[in-house]
């Protein structure tokens, strides 16, 4: 058994143990994503240097679907089984259909958070809490590896690189969704 499948199992032994945890870490890993993006939306809104608010909304967005799209490209050359399939956890939610790796709660989180990094933004650190709650969640409610959120953590990170290095080159059409929206 290897290091994965050992921290893995580790992590997910506490699951199903503390009805309060479970609780806890299913909410986590139901809503933390949906939460994350509530607050990069919410931001479009804000009224305090609204154009740079608009501008760190849209290129979140951004890295987060590219991240995805990575995702999707991983999907097409590999398919991991869950670890709950080969009876690694004890699954304590419903059951995926996709494959395990890479993980797209991860991605979204780390897309999001490492875009904030990036821009130097105040938000950065408390989203990031939220972002590696949700990695651990995937893994204590049984239906992800470590390595699984490792590498959705990757193509989130990759993903804002990647937005970052490239918004500008957008900015005349970001520019006019600010404006118009």
């Amino acid at each position: 058994m290897s290091w994965d499948y050992s921290v893995t199992s580790w992590l997910n032994s506490f699951s199903g143990k503390i009805a309060l945890l479970d609780s806890v870490f299913v909410a986590i890993t139901m809503g933390g994503p949906i939460v994350l993006v509530a607050l990069i939306a919410v931001r479009w809104w804000i009224k305090v240097q609204r154009e740079l608010q608009r501008h760190l909304a849209i290129a979140c967005a951004m890295a987060t679907l590219l991240g995805l799209f990575f995702n999707q490209l991983i999907l097409l050359f590999y398919h991991r089984p869950r670890p709950y399939e080969s009876q690694i956890t004890h699954l304590i939610i419903q059951k995926s259909s996709d494959p395990s790796f890479p993980s797209d709660h991860a991605t979204v989180g780390f897309a999001i958070v490492m875009m904030l990094v990036l821009c130097r933004d105040k938000w950065a650190v408390g989203l990031s809490v939220i972002a590696i709650l949700i990695c651990v969640s995937r893994i204590y409610v049984g239906t992800h590896f470590v390595t699984d959120v490792i590498g959705g953590a990757v193509t989130g990170l990759m993903a804002a690189l990647i937005t970052h290095l490239f918004y500008h080159k957008l900015e005349a059409i970001t520019q006019r969704v600010v404006k118009l929206l």
